[in-house]
């Protein structure tokens, strides 16, 4: 692009005013701009801060709600582990009040366990006083043998024997259900 030169014929004084005028006007042309720039940049900053400020309350109240609702989950949660821990001492207590009664029925029933049997689980309803036994065996001799026991004890009646017991002659998984007698607990 080619810059065009004008000649001015005027006299040098004039020729300075020409010059003092064209720059004056340049300056106002720059300060209108520069007026209007920081305007338009003010009503951004202005806008940005409006836009920021509802931003921000609207996380404080997301911010209040959640750690509200986190309050109250927390103090339901606590609420629970205390009701939790109050059951879990309260069967504490009744357990350890009657450890002696269920200390012999227990060891009447690992004393008429074959050593090659395993028990994996052992279910005692306080109320009904019914058990529930399963595990497992190295021989269908020793859950006849346990089955024998349980029958000639004093401790336990109504023995249940489910015929799956002896399914397999070794490595067998056994279950038993029988009472425990009231009159030996006491």
């Amino acid at each position: 692009m080619k810059i065009k030169k004008y000649i001015n014929l005027l006299p040098p004084a004039e020729q300075q005013l020409v010059k003092v005028e064209e720059t004056s006007g340049l300056i106002k042309d720059f300060g209108i701009w520069l007026a209007i720039a920081l305007v338009v940049l003010s009503l951004f900053l202005f806008a940005t801060k409006i836009f920021l400020n509802e931003r921000l309350d609207d996380s404080r109240q997301q911010l209040a709600t959640e750690t509200e609702t986190l309050t109250r989950l927390q103090a339901t949660e606590a609420r629970k582990e205390v009701e939790m821990l109050n059951a879990d001492l309260q069967n504490l207590k009744v357990l350890e009040s009657q450890a002696e009664k269920w200390s012999a029925a227990l060891i009447e029933l690992a004393r008429l366990l074959p050593a090659d049997m395993t028990v994996d689980s052992l279910s005692i309803d306080r109320k009904t006083l019914r058990v529930e036994a399963s595990g497992h065996a190295a021989s269908r001799s020793s859950v006849l043998g346990l089955r024998a026991g349980l029958i000639e004890s004093e401790f336990f009646s109504n023995v249940n024997f489910p015929l799956d017991n002896l399914e397999k002659s070794r490595n067998l998984p056994w279950k038993y259900r029988f009472q425990l007698n009231r009159d030996k607990l006491k």
